[in-house]
């Protein structure tokens, strides 16, 4: 099973910040603590934790999770209504 080291989730954790926390480029209004808890329920999953990268493929599915986990959404986002 892959080790993920502290400085590079640490770093992975704040360019998520940068990108979902208030003010960031997609801003999600996310907590520093919402950002965490998605991203270790997303490495929780084996075949997600072997092939992670810290890249744009495994931010946009923390973005997922944070959506599911926490009901957020791109601040000023309109919410598609129900078909």
């Amino acid at each position: 099973m892959k080790n993920i080291s502290t400085k590079v989730l640490a770093s992975f954790l704040d360019d998520c910040f940068s990108w979902f926390g208030e003010g960031g480029i997609s801003d999600m209004g996310a907590t520093h603590s919402q950002i965490a808890d998605a991203t270790m329920r997303y490495l929780r999953e084996p075949a997600h934790l072997e092939r992670f990268e810290g890249d744009t493929l495994d931010r946009g599915t923390v973005r997922i999770f944070l959506e599911d986990m926490f009901g957020l959404s791109e601040v000023g986002a309109s919410v598609k209504p129900p078909k």
